[in-house]
């Protein structure tokens, strides 16, 4: 979620200060949104029949972090659509088995309970990543491509965490 904030609230305003027409950010966070809604009964599925967890999260903290990473890395029209539409799909490989995760280790009687948590602590990373992209862009005067590195470099991060703390907690 913090990932996602970040994506879709500074790609708007890149997307705003004066960019051709290709750059214009709120395509490119629909481009984002369509392809995560798109991938998510394949991955879904893909986590079904595998019965696997950790390496779908694994691999969505990694394609997120090689999305925001590149985003600026020589864009045209062509990389931030590609870009977008990885972003997307990779933010939903880190959501869906997470989901799963939950659901697996609750019982019916706690099981709303334990979703509407989850979808609170991600409101939590939403509101984290507007404003430490913020305090970035407005008190140490990062750039918004270099947010986007920032916060490719801290899912990543996140990407060697994933499969320690999913061995220490026996997910799959």
């Amino acid at each position: 979620s913090y990932g996602f904030t970040v994506f879709r609230v500074f790609m708007t305003q890149y997307g705003s200060s004066g960019q051709s027409a290709i750059f214009v950010g709120p395509y490119l966070v629909s481009i984002m949104a369509v392809a995560s809604v798109a991938g998510a009964v394949p991955i879904g599925r893909a986590v079904d029949f595998t019965r696997r967890r950790a390496p779908f999260m694994l691999l969505g903290f990694v394609g997120s972090a090689v999305a925001l990473a590149l985003m600026f890395f020589s864009p045209s029209a062509l990389t931030l659509v590609v870009w977008s539409a990885v972003f997307g799909v990779a933010i939903m490989a880190v959501r869906v088995p997470q989901a799963v995760l939950i659901a697996e280790r609750t019982i019916f009687e706690n099981r709303a309970a334990a979703m509407g948590v989850n979808h609170g602590v991600e409101h939590v990373g939403y509101g984290l990543g507007a404003a430490l992209a913020g305090v970035f862009l407005v008190t140490l005067g990062f750039t918004i491509p270099q947010i986007f590195l920032f916060t490719g470099l801290v899912l990543g991060v996140f990407a060697l965490l994933v499969l320690p703390i999913g061995r220490k907690v026996k997910a799959k």
